[in-house]
């Protein structure tokens, strides 16, 4: 299969000719600020999915932004784009009309040509626009239903990836010691994902998604709700007509505030963006196009403008994965009592073995909220309100640390935020309870000290019984926060023309236990960047990153038996290069250092070295190449690096071990408006005897996997 697979790829590569844009400086960027957010330590074991945000932006970036007719919160995602920076754009479209061209943003405070080269494929003009951004027409109309028929665009898409070696989840099942049949997997080893959507702009959307994971049996049972594919997810959505300001009905998320009551999760973490990434955008409600069968909700959502004011509300009921398990109570002499309790939530939404696919859709969760909303030109003031309810009771765990988890059938969160632009600042926060009466409160301000300087100041706290079960916020454990304190500050400097420097602190403590620390315990993390732009084509940054935390040893002294904490301490030096040596070429290397070191333990350290190449092949056909090498000492060092792969798919492996891997992508464009993405994948790990491990184990030291997608849009 391996042979076939790589023998139709090369033979696609040799007989076609496409014309694709290579990645421009904007990707590179924006590709770092996830690699930032998998780097945290807490981000690397969560479901987070990132489609989310490099969808919108790939959209963005065939659809851009009309500057004159887009409001705050279309604006607020794109990277680059700051609440000052959309302020000084308001204000100078309310003092001197709509913009005739984008290079009349040079007349507005702040869009300098770094901003500019950071928004500008995101963003147009459109100076005959019927829309308008001004206090005489604040809820335009929006396009006419003929309008809207004329100008929908259409896409479809479909995508297969497998891995080519053989897994042990694929083999026929044997027995256990107990005579019994262990495990496989029910369906095939091919991924499998179609997409459908018609658009118009930003202010009309029809969605329908599927998505079968490999291993999971492609079947038509609407008594499990399984229709085809495994997971199946629509929208219809519409923004900014008249009064009404959204409306989502099918699969929807809400974002609002700085996520402290409910997020869609759509926010970056610590990193090199040092400013922008510690304030979470107030999104509203967006349509949901991801795969992420945990993420989300189900139901209907709007949001009416009556003037400044703005009332949102939504409602949500959908079925979830979980583990149940029967509890026994003795309610008196007349006899017991079972109850059926949720003892966890299964986030990965993969159904491929008979034991996973009986925690499937087991219970309902009911989600109703509201939210009351102030606009003005520089002020934002909310309050969001909700209400979650499981079907069963959620029974948190036994351990000391989970002392103060959610426990119960029902959760009640509720939160005032605001959003204040005065000059050059821009100072927010949002405080929040739960039903437990824990209290969660984050606040900062972001500053332009200097034409040359800015600055970002950001505190938070949260009460160890603050249940949050939907929230999500900037902080060392940015899902469900809870149990932490912690101040962040971050600088951003440029001293002469070209040179960079960005660095941040962030201190922050526990005061309860953790799963990883018996005891309270603390950290901290830094990081420093140089940034260095010879010319419009080049770019080296150099960037150290440390972080400390205590925790509980790895290595015990001989006869020590209770747990005890020591500190750990993790670097990374990185060094990296990027430049355009020809039109049709672009380079980029790295080599990246890790050292790992704690108390009583064997200190660790691991290299990454990594060379890129992007190649404009013929005027229908462009490859994207990396090879790389890896050599670190155990999970402690590993390294994680972001890869070029198809669109609505990301791809962070992380390198543990000692080896290479390298990957080639092809865009073919064989027809207008038909698109053709193929990749393929090799790692090899020195002196091992298999890959993997449980079901997903292979023999040999190889893994490599296979991509295919299309897309026709018209």
């Amino acid at each position: 299969m391996k042979a076939v697979v790589l023998i139709v790829f090369l033979v696609l590569i040799s007989c076609s000719r496409v014309w694709a844009q290579l990645p421009d400086s904007t990707d590179a960027e924006i590709n770092l600020l996830i690699e930032d957010a998998m780097t945290t330590s807490d981000n690397q074991n969560s479901e987070q999915d990132w489609t989310q945000v490099t969808d919108y932006l790939n959209d963005l970036r065939r659809r851009p932004l009309n500057l004159n007719a887009a409001n705050r919160a279309e604006l607020a995602p794109i990277p680059g784009f700051s609440e000052m920076l959309i302020n000084n754009l308001f204000k100078y479209i309310q003092n001197y009309g709509r913009l005739t061209s984008l290079y009349e943003l040079q007349a507005v405070e702040g869009f300098t040509p770094e901003v500019f080269s950071k928004i500008g494929p995101f963003i147009t003009v459109d100076e005959f626009s019927k829309l308008d951004i001004n206090n005489k027409n604040q809820h335009p109309a929006g396009p006419g239903i003929p309008e809207l028929i004329k100008g929908m665009q259409y896409e479809i898409m479909q995508r297969y990836s497998t891995i080519l070696e053989d897994q042990k989840g694929y083999t026929p099942a044997d027995t256990n010691s107990r005579g019994q049949l262990n495990d496989r997997y029910l369906g095939s080893p091919w991924r499998s994902f179609t997409r459908f959507r018609a658009r118009y702009g930003q202010n009309f959307s029809v969605c329908l998604v599927g998505e079968k994971d490999a291993g999971e049996k492609f079947e038509w049972n609407p008594n499990t709700q399984t229709y085809g594919y495994d997971f199946v997810a629509g929208h219809i959505a519409i923004r900014n007509y008249k009064n009404l300001k959204a409306l989502a009905l099918g699969n929807y998320t809400v974002q609002f505030g700085q996520g402290l009551v409910i997020s869609g999760g759509l926010g970056f973490g610590k990193g090199a963006e040092v400013i922008n990434s510690i304030k979470r955008p107030n999104y509203g409600i967006r349509p949901y196009t991801s795969i992420n069968e945990f993420n989300g909700l189900q139901g209907g959502a709007a949001t009416y403008a009556i003037g400044k004011v703005y009332v949102t509300g939504f409602a949500s009921n959908r079925k979830m994965d979980a583990s149940l398990v029967t509890v026994t109570t003795n309610v008196d002499s007349s006899g017991n009592q079972e109850d059926i309790l949720i003892s966890s939530l299964n986030q990965s939404g993969l159904h491929r073995t008979a034991d996973e696919l009986s925690k499937k859709n087991n219970i309902t969760e009911q989600t109703m909220g509201g939210r009351i909303e102030w606009q003005s030109r520089s002020i934002v003031l909310g309050t969001t309100h909700m209400v979650q309810e499981f079907s069963n009771d959620l029974r948190r765990g036994t351990r000391t640390y989970q002392q103060f988890d959610f426990e119960g059938k029902q959760n009640m969160v509720s939160g005032i935020d605001f959003d204040w632009v005065v000059r050059n600042m821009n100072i927010f926060g949002e405080a929040a309870q739960s039903k437990s009466g824990g209290i969660g409160v984050m606040g900062g301000v972001l500053a332009a000290l200097d034409p040359k300087m800015d600055v970002a100041l950001h505190f938070r706290h949260f009460d160890k019984d603050f249940h949050t079960l939907r929230g999500f916020g900037f902080a060392e454990r940015p899902f469900q926060p809870a149990n932490e304190t912690g101040v962040y500050t971050g600088i951003r400097i440029r001293p002469v023309k070209r040179w960079t420097f960005s660095t941040y602190f962030d201190k922050y403590y526990f005061p309860w236990y953790l799963s990883s620390a018996t005891f309270s315990s603390g950290g901290q993390d830094w990081l420093g960047q140089l940034n260095y732009n010879p010319n419009k084509k080049t770019e080296v940054y150099v960037r150290f990153r440390t972080e400390s935390k205590d925790r509980n040893a790895s290595v015990r002294p001989e006869g020590q038996v209770l747990n005890f904490q020591v500190p750990f301490r993790r670097d990374n030096l990185r060094v990296n290069f990027r430049t355009q040596v020809a039109k049709e070429i672009r380079l980029s290397s790295r080599v990246e250092y890790s050292w790992y070191d704690e108390t009583n333990a064997v200190s660790s350290s691991g290299v990454m070295i990594y060379q890129d190449i992007s190649w404009d092949v013929a005027r229908r056909m462009d490859i994207t190449m990396r090879y790389s090498i890896f050599d670190t000492k155990d999970n402690n060092t590993r390294i994680y690096v972001f890869e070029n792969d198809v669109p609505t798919f990301y791809s962070i492996p992380s390198f543990s071990g000692k080896g290479d891997r390298y990957y080639v992508m092809v865009r073919l464009t064989p027809i207008k408006h038909f698109d053709i993405w193929l990749r393929y994948s090799n790692t090899t790990f020195r002196g091992r005897a298999t890959v993997g491990s449980g079901l997903e184990e292979s023999q040999g030291p190889i893994r490599s996997d296979f991509r295919i997608q299309a897309r026709y849009t018209f």
